[in-house]
């Protein structure tokens, strides 16, 4: 029994603080629980909410789950929900402590389930837009229907009961509630509950309507593998479907990631695919096996493309188009297609030929540079030849170049012209800083180049050696700068600790030098060899012992080390040596002889 092993409070103290006379902090949360049930009527509608400021500062108690039972189920159902809409209005923004969330969730739950028709949309609406909206924000809250044992069967019922109310909730609310869902059928991805091959009630052809219904739509590919073992658990659940209208292709969502070649082939009726296709459009991750079958067959019941409009309706299938087919389009449509809202996310996992094909349609059409960049989808962006990116005697549009992926050579290409026109460096992306060549360097003042280097620096951009060593030769034509830590760190792999000392100590020159792509360098560079001499030396490693403080300085320059350094060191560098490219043989095998040897937490 709880009750007995809690101090009763006696009901003058329980009336002081039904009235607002005592705060409810002066009584325990067991207290309140074991309270008689007629006293609990007494109290009023934010009763639950100063309850929580005095319980979220305190730390729970095994017990603490039995209590919050006790005591909701002595709440009358109009005086709680009440009580919970006063809760609602004062934590809508404010996020709950997690472990509170379960423990108050564990007893509301009991007490919804004996709410008079509560299975009913309207009543069902009425408790979670009212009452129970902050507890839900946290998914792991239906972790405690999971640790309650509540059945398959009444969470499917529970599952139906919020679907009939889907479309009329907010589409936050939606997500926060599939969150949960999911992670009751997946328990943090661990195990997955409700699915099983061998129990025909759960691997029905309809477990995704019973056990996610409307909530599918906020599937993703990744969700779709946790509801099972294995990638294949949608095969598994459409195996045996033979209803392919329409809608229910458009029910499905992201679950037709489940639909077989041979399914799509010889259950799919060519007639209904077009009716479908705004679903299927819109599906993402389908294999290059399925988006083929699938516009072929498209193809096949009389579907033509004859503008933008109906190449753009393919969606994520335009994937499944052949080269030839593509390349008979005029390049009308595609210029049509690009231009239209949604395609362009569509094109992220084309083919590289498709890709390709689809800049030549567009670029035989646009003649100006500027156009072609403004024109062309950031999924494309690394398929225009470099050659259509030499602006001549045309000014580019800066921002729109910020905003494309560009490759390395891509931008080489019109590195100077922007540096021209961009007044301030900083605004410049990384994707357009990595074509810094020394070619453009001219076109930049000394006074602004050092001021371009340290926007480098800021944006994180990755150059080559011989960016960085022309980056190097400007940088310090009139002497090694007293704030070296402003430019990138790389320039420090073509420097030593002396020409830092203006600016640090040696163990900070080599901490950056660490934390710098020490990669640009070859590993049998002279230089980079005369690094890790030198980073020793300052160091004070004299033997071959590396400390663990030594090694989080060293940082890149570990995975330099020689085999003898990393027997010594024994398991202190093998987390970091984890992050290494690659090793030489006697490195490997001294890798292998520290991991023989136990006491690690590898192997």
């Amino acid at each position: 029994m709880l009750c007995p092993c809690s101090p009763s409070a006696s009901q003058e103290q329980f009336l002081e603080v039904a009235r607002g006379q005592r705060s409810p902090c002066s009584l325990t949360f067991g207290q309140l629980a074991c309270a008689q049930e007629s006293w609990l009527q007494d109290l009023q509608d934010d009763f639950l909410t100063s309850l929580y400021s005095c319980l979220a500062s305190k730390p729970t108690t095994a017990v603490d789950p039995e209590y919050s039972i006790l005591f909701f189920s002595k709440y009358d159902a109009r005086k709680l929900l009440a009580s919970l809409t006063a809760f609602s209005q004062r934590f809508s923004q404010v996020p709950l402590s997690l472990e509170w969330s379960l423990i108050l969730m564990n007893g509301l739950w009991e007490r919804l389930l004996r709410v008079p028709g509560i299975g009913t949309p309207p009543v069902l609406l009425q408790w979670l837009r009212e009452g129970l909206e902050p507890f839900l924000v946290e998914p792991r809250v239906f972790g405690c229907l999971r640790a309650k044992d509540v059945s398959c069967e009444e969470f499917r019922q529970l599952v139906a009961a919020l679907d009939g109310i889907y479309s009329q909730l907010p589409v936050e609310e939606q997500r926060n509630l599939y969150a949960g869902i999911k992670h009751f059928l997946t328990q943090d991805e661990s195990s997955q509950k409700c699915y099983s091959e061998a129990i025909p009630s759960l691997n029905s052809t309809a477990w995704f309507r019973n056990y996610l219904g409307s909530f599918l739509e906020h599937a993703t590919v990744e969700d779709l593998q946790l509801f099972g073992d294995e990638p294949t658990v949608a095969s598994s659940l459409l195996r045996d479907w033979e209803d392919f209208s329409p809608a229910v292709l458009g029910a499905l969502g992201q679950a037709a990631l489940g639909l077989s070649v041979s399914s799509i082939q010889e259950k799919i009726p060519e007639e209904q695919l077009e009716a479908a296709l705004p679903a299927l459009g819109s599906v993402r991750g389908w294999s290059a096996e399925q988006s083929r079958a699938l516009v072929s067959k498209l193809l096949r019941s009389g579907y033509q493309i004859l503008d933008g409009q109906s190449l753009a309706e393919l969606g994520t299938l335009v994937g499944g188009l052949n080269s030839s087919t593509l390349w008979s389009l005029s390049p009308e449509v595609v210029l049509e297609a690009i231009q239209l809202p949604g395609f362009a996310q569509s094109l992220d996992s084309l083919p590289s030929a498709l890709k390709r094909t689809l800049v030549e349609k567009v670029s035989s059409r646009v003649d100006r540079p500027a156009e072609l960049v403004k024109l062309i989808p950031n999924a494309l962006a690394s398929y225009i030849p470099k050659s259509l990116l030499v602006f001549g005697e045309e000014e580019p549009d800066v921002q729109d170049l910020n905003d494309k992926p560009w490759t390395r050579d891509q931008a080489a290409m019109f590195f100077a012209d922007v540096v021209k026109a961009e007044p301030d460096f900083s605004r410049l992306s990384q994707s357009v800083l990595q074509g810094f060549t020394c070619a453009a360097a001219g076109a930049v003042g000394a006074e602004r180049f050092q001021e371009l280097a340290k926007a480098m620096r800021k944006r994180k951009v990755r150059l080559g050696q011989d960016q960085l060593s022309c980056l190097l030769k400007m940088v310090t034509l009139h002497g090694i700068p007293k704030d070296l830590d402003s430019y990138p760190k790389e320039l420090l792999l073509f420097l030593s600790p002396s020409d830092y000392a203006a600016t640090g100590s040696c163990r900070q020159f080599f901490a950056n030098v660490g934390r710098a792509n020490v990669d640009v360098l070859p590993r049998e560079a002279p230089q980079r060899q005369q690094l890790l001499r030198e980073a020793l030396e300052c160091l004070k490693i004299p033997g071959t012992q590396v400390s663990e403080e030594s090694a989080e300085v060293l940082g890149r320059l570990l995975c330099d080390l020689g085999g003898d350094h990393i027997r010594s060191s024994g398991g202190r560098l093998l987390e970091a040596l984890s992050h290494c490219g690659s090793f030489l043989p006697e490195q490997e095998e001294a890798i292998r002889d520290v991991l023989s040897a136990g006491n690690t937490t590898f192997g």
